[in-house]
C-alpha cells in the first residue's frame, strides 16, 4: 500500500516486502467515484499488458480483460444512461460481465461475485490479468475480501441447487421473541418464500408487509434497516436467523470484527478527484448524455413497468405508480429524475430543466456516497488484513486535472502495475495531499456490524402514510428531510394541522359549553336566594 499520510492509513511502499518472482493469481481493481476515469484507466492498463510477451516488465503475465463492476451496466441496453464505454472507446479490449442480464432480471452481489470468480479463474489459466473496474464498490469489496458478505457461501449453494441449509438452535432471546408471535407469524417464519425461485419478487404488498413486521419483531435493528418492499433482503435476514439461530444484526456485528485477508493478491487503484473539479465534470456529462439521446432511451425503457413489481398505491412525491425505481436497472440515475417530465402531457420546458438539474444533483450525491464507502468500509478492511504479507495494496491517484491525466494517472499506474506483477516493491508516487484528511484513523471506524445497519435506518412518514400496511418509508436523515420538503408532504402536513386545529377548536367550544351548563344551576339558585 502506498501513501505519505502515516501508519494508520496507507503505508509507504518501502514497507512492502519484495517478492522473488512474478506474483501468482493477481487481480487489478480500479475504483473511485463516478466520472473519475475508471474505465479509461482500466483500458489503458489492459493495452499495456497486451504488449507484454510474458518476459518483460510485467513478469510472466501477458494480456488482460476488463471485468465490469457496475451494477447497472450488467443489464442490456441503456448504454447512455449507464454511461457504458463504446466499442470505439474499448479499443479492442474485451469487457466481461457487461450486457449479460435482461432488464427484468434480478442480479445481486452474490451472483456477480460467483460469476467474476469464474472469469478470473479462466483468465489466470491463460496468464491473463483480470482488471475489475466499476463504481459498485460493495461488489468489488466482497470479491476482494471473502467472508465479509453475510452467508454468501450458503446463498451460492442454494442457488446451485444444493440441499436446504441446516436450521440452528435458536438463542434464548430469539426463543422468547418467537414465543410471543401469533400462530400466523410462526407459520410464516416456518415457511418463508423461496428466494431460489424468485418468490420474494412476486409477493403481494400484504405479504411483503407481514414479512417485514415479522423481521422487526425478531430483529428490530435489521428490520429498521430494510424497506418493507425489499422482500429479498427481508427474507434473507429471516433465513440467517433460522440458519444461525441468532439475530442477523448480531451476525453482522461479529463478522465485522473478524480480520481477513484478500482473496487474491490485488493492486487497487483509487482514482480520486477534488469535488470542485469533479462536480462541473459530472454536470457536463449529464448534459452530454441528454445531447446523445438520453430522453429517447429512457422513454423506450419505461415499458418495463409492466414486467417489474409495482409501487404502492401512494407513490412518493407524485411519481408514476406503475414504476418501481428501487428495482434492477430502473435504479439508474435519470429514470426517477425524468419521471414527471415524461409523464406530463405537455412536456413543459420547466419540467425538463428541473429534471436535468435533479439528475445532476443525484449524480453528485452518488459520487459523495462512493467516497464515503471507500473511507468507511473499504479502507478499514485493507488496513486490517491478516497474514505476514498484506495481499491487497492501495494506490491513490489524483484524477482531478484531466489535462495532466498521463502524468498523474496513466504513467504512475503502469509503473505500479509492472512493480506489482513482477514481484517488486512498489515505487513511490506523488500522492494527493488531501488524502490524509479523507482516511479515518483506525479507532474512528466502527467495529460493530450495527454501524451500517443503524447508519441508514428506515423510518415511516406517518403524515404521508395512508394505509398502515403500506407505509411511506425512507432513510432517516438527508432522505427524510428531502421528503419533508416535497409539495406532497407539505400539503398533507398542512392539511393535518388544519384538521388538528379544527378538532382542538371544537373540543374547546365543547368544553366551554360544558362549563356554562355546569354553572347555570348555581347562578339560578343564587338569584332565588337574593330575592
Amino acid at each position: 500500500m502506498l501513501s505519505r499520510v502515516g501508519s494508520n492509513a496507507l503505508r509507504r511502499p518501502g514497507t512492502i516486502r519484495s517478492m522473488s518472482s512474478s506474483v501468482e493469481s493477481p487481480i487489478i481493481a480500479v475504483i473511485g467515484t463516478t466520472g473519475t476515469g475508471k474505465s479509461q484507466l482500466a483500458i489503458e492498463l489492459a493495452l499495456a499488458l497486451a504488449k507484454s510477451s510474458g518476459d518483460g516488465p510485467f513478469g510472466s503475465w501477458k494480456g488482460a480483460k476488463v471485468i465490469n463492476a457496475d451494477a447497472m451496466q450488467i443489464y442490456k441496453g441503456l448504454n447512455i444512461a449507464t454511461n457504458k464505454v463504446t466499442e470505439e472507446e474499448k479499443m479492442g479490449v474485451e469487457h466481461l460481465l457487461m450486457d449479460v442480464c435482461e432488464p427484468s432480471d434480478h442480479y445481486v452481489v452474490s451472483d456477480w461475485v460467483q460469476d467474476a470468480i469464474q472469469e478470473i479463474d479462466n483468465m489466470h489459466s491463460r496468464r491473463e490479468v483480470p482488471i475489475v473496474a466499476g463504481g459498485t464498490l460493495y461488489w468489488v469489496q466482497h470479491l476482494l475480501f471473502p467472508n465479509r458478505l453475510l452467508s454468501l457461501e450458503s446463498d451460492d449453494s442454494q442457488r446451485a441447487g444444493s440441499s436446504a441449509p441446516s436450521i440452528a438452535p435458536l438463542s434464548p432471546e430469539l426463543r422468547i421473541s418467537l414465543s410471543k408471535l401469533s400462530k400466523e407469524e410462526q407459520t410464516l417464519f416456518d415457511n418463508l418464500p423461496d428466494r431460489s425461485r424468485s418468490e420474494p419478487d412476486h409477493l403481494s404488498e400484504d405479504a411483503a408487509w407481514s414479512l417485514h413486521s415479522l423481521l422487526s419483531k425478531l430483529d428490530p435493528v435489521t428490520g429498521a434497516r430494510w424497506h418493507w418492499k425489499d422482500s429479498r433482503k427481508i427474507v434473507r435476514s429471516l433465513e440467517i436467523i433460522k440458519e444461525s439461530g441468532r439475530k442477523a444484526s448480531d451476525v453482522f456485528a461479529d463478522q465485522r470484527k473478524v480480520e481477513c485477508d484478500s482473496r487474491y493478491p490485488s493492486l487497487i487503484f483509487w482514482l480520486h478527484a477534488e469535488k470542485d473539479q469533479l462536480n462541473p465534470r459530472l454536470d457536463a456529462r449529464v448534459e452530454k448524455m441528454v445531447e446523445r439521446g438520453l430522453i429517447a432511451e429512457i422513454t423506450s425503457f419505461r415499458s418495463l413497468a409492466d414486467t417489474l413489481p409495482k409501487l404502492s398505491a401512494e407513490p412518493e412525491n407524485g411519481l408514476d405508480p406503475d414504476i418501481d425505481y428501487t428495482h434492477g436497472i430502473l435504479q439508474t440515475i435519470g429514470f426517477k429524475e425524468f419521471d414527471k417530465y415524461l409523464s406530463s402531457s405537455d412536456k413543459q420546458s420547466q419540467l425538463f430543466d428541473e429534471a436535468v438539474e435533479q439528475m445532476k444533483l443525484a449524480t453528485r450525491k452518488y459520487a459523495k456516497r462512493q467516497v464515503r464507502w471507500i473511507k468507511q468500509q473499504l479502507l478499514p478492511v485493507i488496513q486490517n488484513q491478516t497474514g505476514a504479507t498484506k495481499r491487497s495494496r492501495l494506490v491513490a491517484l489524483d484524477a482531478s486535472d484531466l489535462g495532466r491525466w498521463d502524468q498523474n494517472v496513466k504513467e504512475p499506474a503502469i509503473r505500479a502495475l509492472a512493480d506489482f506483477l513482477s514481484g517488486h516493491a512498489l515505487r513511490d508516487i506523488e500522492m494527493i495531499p488531501q488524502l490524509q484528511l479523507m482516511v479515518p484513523a483506525h479507532d474512528s471506524v466502527s467495529e460493530s456490524g450495527q454501524y451500517l445497519l443503524q447508519g441508514r435506518k428506515k423510518i415511516i412518514c406517518t403524515i404521508c402514510t395512508v394505509d398502515p400496511k403500506r407505509p411511506v418509508m425512507m432513510e432517516e436523515g438527508v432522505e427524510f428531510e428531502k421528503h419533508r420538503s416535497t409539495r406532497q408532504h407539505r400539503n398533507r402536513a398542512s392539511r393535518d394541522r388544519r384538521i388538528s386545529e379544527q378538532l382542538a377548536m371544537r373540543e374547546e367550544k365543547q368544553r366551554e359549553r360544558s362549563e356554562r351548563r355546569a354553572k347555570a344551576p348555581i347562578d339560578g339558585e343564587s338569584q332565588r336566594t337574593v330575592m
